[in-house]
């Protein structure tokens, strides 16, 4: 929108938004609220006192609260299917005794389609055991939900819900694609860091305001050979120049590995280049 001038050190109110966007459901009766407009003056007394209206309001379907900048609706009840958009602009003006400054901001009121129904995930549980060594951005398993208003109102996204603690230890690893439901590996996973990943999906529709569904989600990795033997940082033995009897036990070897099953079991042996004799 545009503002007058300032003058006299005395300033026009301000918009706080641009433009303003206001919601109805199909069906919304006369008076029902769209949205409130809101300004700020940084003047004082009469010069930051705010009065509101509307010109361009398409034909006197709506009202303004010149006070609280509430806009209702004049003429209902309010139909998606004979007009969806409105368009107007707002007006705020404040009451300075030499000089009313104003401004004005395009204002835009959406009809949305009455949202019936919640997406509904089936099943609600999902499962999956991978190995951690799956590549990034390979399919670990689907989610499905649908909805059963038409169009637009209807279509279901997906997303893994930030109101779980354990989506925070999931450090990224795993993500839902949005359209289609797929969870894949995002970054390395590591079943030595955590073996088991337990959180939420949701699945939201494109209503005002959306509704949603929840399914619960278990990925659990099995271990790779991804980590080779360690040997202790300090080994030493001690032999006797005449040990006497031979063969003799003169040092315990000892190794670990964090792996599972054969990937964590392991034998010795000697180096080839190990010397043998003394010659």
């Amino acid at each position: 929108g545009y503002a007058d001038g300032d003058v006299d050190g005395r300033r026009a109110p301000r918009f706080t938004a641009n433009p303003f966007v206001g919601n109805l459901l199909d069906g919304a009766t006369i008076r029902t609220v769209a949205l409130t407009l809101n300004a700020t003056d940084a003047d004082e007394g009469d010069n930051a006192r705010l009065l509101y209206s509307l010109t361009l309001d398409e034909n006197g379907a709506f009202t303004v609260d010149a006070v609280t900048g509430a806009v209702k609706l004049a003429i209902g009840p309010a139909s998606y299917v004979a007009k969806r958009f409105y368009n107007m602009t707002a007006r705020v003006q404040d009451q300075g005794l030499l000089r009313k400054r104003a401004t004005t901001v395009p204002v835009v009121v959406e009809v949305h389609e009455d949202n019936r129904n919640a997406p509904i995930f089936s099943p609600v549980v999902y499962s999956a055991t991978v190995s951690e060594s799956l590549p990034v951005g390979r399919s670990v398993l689907q989610v499905t939900a649908t909805d059963l208003d038409p169009r637009q109102i209807g279509e279901v996204t997906y997303e893994i819900s930030t109101e779980d603690p354990d989506v925070f230890r999931l450090g990224g690893s795993l993500v839902v694609d949005s359209k289609t439901g797929v969870v894949s590996v995002a970054t390395s996973l590591d079943r030595d860091t955590r073996a088991v990943h337990v959180f939420r999906i949701l699945a939201k529709d494109g209503g005002f305001p959306p509704r949603v569904d929840y399914a619960n989600v278990t990925v659990t990795l099995t271990d790779a050979n991804d980590v080779a033997p360690t040997f202790p940082a300090d080994m030493r033995a001690y032999l006797q120049e005449h040990p006497g009897s031979i063969p003799i036990t003169i040092y315990q070897v000892n190794a670990t590995d964090p792996d599972l099953g054969a990937g964590g079991t392991f034998t010795f042996s000697l180096s080839p280049d190990w010397p043998t004799s003394s010659g």
